[in-house]
Formats: C-alpha cells, sequence, structure tokens
C-alpha cells in the first residue's frame, strides 16, 4: 500500500468523524459562543482538508490537482488569519489566559507551531497562490498562470500534514473548552 492509499484511508476514517462533529457543533451553537465557534473553526478546517487531501489523491489531470492545492491553501491560510492573526490577541487566548490556565502552555504552543509554520520558505507560495488564484483570479494572465503551474503534490501534502498535525493539537484544546462548557 502507498502513501496515497494510506490517506485516503485516514481521510475516509476522519470525513465522517469531523462531520458528525460539526453537526453536534451546529446543534449546541448558541449566538455565537466563542468556545464552540473555535472549536466550529477547528472542525471545520480539518473536515475540509481531509476531503480535499482525499480529492487531491484521486485527481487524474494537472488541472484537478491545481484546483485541490488552491483551495487546500486558501483554507490553510484563512484558518490561520483567524486563529494567529497578525495583530490583537484572538477571545479564546483571553479565555484560556485567565479561565483555563492548565491550557495555557498547549495553548501558546499551538500558537507558536502556528508562527513556525508561517515562517517557513514555503508559506509564500500558500500565500501568493491564495492571492492570485484561490480567493482572487489575478488579472495579469502569466502571474495567474505561473503561479497555478507552480504548484506542485508532493510539496502541497507536506505542507497540509504539517498543517493537519498543528490543528489535531488545537482539536485537543477545543475538546478540553468543550467538555468543561456542557
Amino acid at each position: 500500500m502507498d502513501s496515497f492509499d494510506r490517506l485516503i484511508i485516514e481521510c475516509d476514517i476522519n470525513i465522517p468523524y469531523f462531520t458528525e462533529k460539526l453537526k453536534m457543533l451546529n446543534s449546541k451553537y448558541n449566538n455565537g459562543e466563542q468556545l464552540l465557534s473555535f472549536n466550529a473553526l477547528i472542525t471545520i478546517t480539518l473536515l475540509d482538508l481531509f476531503v480535499i487531501s482525499k480529492k487531491l489523491c484521486k485527481a487524474e489531470t494537472d488541472w484537478e490537482k491545481i484546483f485541490y492545492i488552491k483551495h487546500e491553501y486558501l483554507v490553510i491560510h484563512e484558518s490561520i488569519k483567524k486563529l494567529r492573526p497578525d495583530t490583537g490577541i484572538t477571545y479564546i487566548q483571553q479565555i484560556i489566559d485567565s479561565k483555563y490556565p492548565e491550557l495555557k502552555v498547549q495553548y501558546h504552543k499551538i500558537q507558536d507551531d502556528i508562527d513556525l509554520y508561517k515562517s517557513r520558505v514555503e508559506y509564500k507560495k500558500i500565500q501568493d497562490t491564495r492571492n492570485f488564484n484561490a480567493a482572487h483570479i489575478e488579472s495579469r494572465f502569466n502571474k495567474y498562470y505561473k503561479t497555478a503551474f507552480s504548484l506542485d503534490g508532493e510539496e502541497a501534502a507536506k505542507l497540509c500534514v504539517d498543517y493537519v498535525n498543528i490543528l489535531l493539537g488545537a482539536n485537543e484544546i477545543a475538546i478540553a473548552l468543550e467538555k468543561d462548557s456542557i
């Protein structure tokens, strides 16, 4: 069994799990409650990345691969903006710092891991893809084309796996916060 087959099996396990978790969160959601909102962000991001990864493994054409990589990079970039904004302290960090000191070290490690992830050279490719191909369609065709066709499936898979590992740590925090808020 090759790594793509193993990844597809892992996606097949996780997609139903996170789909059910999302349904459960929806039934509990109460007027934008922040602890559930954090949990929902982690769940939605993981679910999207598992679906994208599965489809990327099964993609047959270059354009299908580009399409899924573009979407993967968009999901990664947008969730990072919410989890680790460039300025200010998130509401969830305020809550953890004040009410959940036992989660403080774990939460700050996630923040540090995100900073390290963003400092990688490859993160520039995520930003460019988001800006020129995924969230916007760049008006300069050459820029759009070069960015799209520079995307590499192996690199995208590595970036996705690394980010999913960060999110799984954040998911542990989300689960702990939810148990306490029940």
